[in-house]
């Protein structure tokens, strides 16, 4: 079993470890095919992206109502500890720090 793997074998097996079924580095591994990009037609550029740009904007409008929620309810959250704080008895009184 050879040591040292040859990059052909790494991407067919999957592993630079050798295994018992991948073989010797002598055995022909198929070529591995990429798959090809497609050039961007008028279409893409007319219609996909102005669309994809409105969905961004829609996910922005969607979620603004969300983070004020979120800001309120944290702002809720705190002042209520903070009362339960100071009701708790034997709580000693804090001067606020700047």
């Amino acid at each position: 079993m050879d040591v040292v793997k040859e990059r052909r074998d790494i991407v067919a097996t999957g592993s630079p470890v050798p295994t018992a079924d991948a073989g010797s580095a002598r055995d022909p591994v198929p070529p591995v095919r990429t798959a090809r990009r497609r050039e961007l037609r008028w279409s893409d550029r007319a219609v996909r992206a102005p669309l994809g740009l409105l969905w961004l904007g829609f996910l922005t409008i969607l979620s603004l109502p969300v983070m004020v929620w979120m800001t309120l309810l944290h702002a809720v959250v705190r002042g209520v500890q903070r009362v339960a704080r100071a009701l708790r008895p034997g709580a000693e009184r804090r001067e606020p720090t700047a």
